[in-house]
């Protein structure tokens, strides 16, 4: 029989591309990767929004290899306008399909991504070439931060076979959320976390988000510490449900979006709780009214997640004062241990050597002192602790120089409020 012949024509997919910035001390740095059929790209920067008379000017990236590309702008010279920037990048590919993407940058947004993650949905968890796993995204090029997700198998899709799903994650200076306030008490210990994620179907598993917190500004009191979301409807910090795991420099929680305090909240039925600009400085304000307020259940959510240190003390009540170190003996792996988190509970924390726990007569400076049986100074910690409860504070295993101690004992001296500096805590490192 005769043959029919079907005429069509096969539609590429929407043009996407990498983008992130980051604050150091001295620029504002920026990273681009695109796609290999790249033809043009053009670039400019100008005053939030994009456009402001007078202040539009082209800048230059420079190539750097492997379809990426990288620029520097000296922080002083956008500090001292005290505003918000917009660098604009315009790609287009050799078909003719372009993408525009604006990357917000100013003192109170100290980085931020945004990249598609197509790739990162199948839930490949083994590690890629940058030492993370292939199924997590970081908020920092340059991998200094641990700030993270990891977007488990069977989390989340594409929305649809044409879609690309898009992961935004900006952070956001807490001095900047003047809508944000922790009305309820307590501290931030982190940046606000501003999270997007649009072409995405949920699935039942968790996501997993990791924050990076202030270690020195939380002193030796890390057991109390929680993941909380903003709630726009009641203006308060909420705790993200589930137990997270501390360590000494992150906070890492499982996210479900599926549960209502997960933090999460569908975009086109919800809140946007994205960071926007007032007179060009970081704000935050909702973006749809109260009636509309639902969990997330759609294809586009979003969230503001932070660390937080409740009003309420972490640690469980002493009475007078106590020191000693767990777990002892101890190894120089990294390992999970138990803490009281002060509320009849426990959170599970992870650390490479010991905690050396001081719980102070009243709040107030601690320093502690590791010594060899020789006598030798090995170690110095120093930091702050809240009154009548247990603080933790790690010890790594590691002398002055950062090299790992030899096996045998070790003695530390403790001054803090009510401390007997001459009864140290006897500890014994087992390699």
């Amino acid at each position: 029989g005769a043959g029919s012949q079907l005429d069509f024509e096969l539609l590429g997919r929407p043009m996407e591309f990498n983008a992130s910035m980051k604050q150091d001390t001295l620029y504002y740095k920026f990273w681009i990767e695109t796609p290999s059929d790249l033809k043009s790209m053009d670039t400019s920067l100008s005053r939030y929004p994009y456009g402001v008379v007078g202040t539009t000017r082209a800048v230059t990236f420079s190539y750097q290899g492997e379809n990426k590309w990288y620029l520097e702008y000296d922080r002083e010279i956008i500090d001292l306008t005290n505003v918000t920037w917009v660098i604009r990048v315009k790609a287009t590919n050799t078909s003719g399909k372009f993408e525009t993407r604006d990357l917000i940058f100013g003192k109170d947004i100290p980085q931020n991504v945004r990249r598609p993650i197509d790739d990162i949905l199948i839930g490949d968890d083994s590690e890629g070439s940058d030492g993370r796993r292939n199924n997590e995204v970081g908020i920092d090029a340059e991998g200094t931060d641990p700030t993270s997700i990891v977007f488990n198998a069977g989390c989340a899709s594409a929305s649809s076979a044409d879609a690309i799903p898009i992961l935004t994650m900006t952070a956001v200076s807490t001095s900047a959320a003047s809508s944000k306030v922790l009305s309820q008490g307590g501290s931030f210990e982190s940046d606000i976390y501003d999270i997007t994620m649009d072409s995405i179907t949920f699935g039942s598993r968790p996501m997993t988000l990791t924050l990076a917190y202030d270690n020195a500004s939380v002193g030796g009191d890390i057991s109390s510490l929680e993941v909380n979301f903003y709630d726009p409807i009641t203006g308060k910090w909420q705790k993200v449900a589930g137990t997270p795991t501390i360590s000494s420099t992150t906070v890492t929680i499982d996210i479900n979006a599926s549960d209502p305090v997960s933090g999460l909240w569908l975009q086109d039925k919800g809140f946007a709780t994205q960071a926007l600009l007032s007179g060009g400085r970081a704000t935050f304000a909702s973006a749809r009214p109260l009636a509309a307020f639902k969990p997330l259940t759609g294809s586009a959510a979003s969230g503001s997640f932070a660390v937080v240190k409740p009003a309420t003390s972490g640690g469980v009540a002493a009475s007078g004062y106590k020191q000693y170190n767990f777990p002892n003996p101890f190894d120089l792996t990294t390992k999970p241990v138990t803490l009281s988190n002060g509320a009849g509970g426990t959170v599970v924390a992870s650390v490479a050597g010991t905690y050396i726990v001081v719980a102070p007569t009243s709040s107030g400076s601690v320093a502690i002192r590791i010594y060899n049986v020789a006598g030798d100074l090995v170690r110095e910690i120093a930091g702050a602790a809240t009154g009548s409860v247990y603080n933790y504070f790690e010890w790594d295993g590691k002398n002055k120089s950062g090299t790992e101690v030899a096996s045998g004992v070790y003695f530390a001296t403790i001054d803090a409020p009510g401390s007997n500096k001459k009864k140290p805590v006897k500890m014994v490192v087992v390699k």
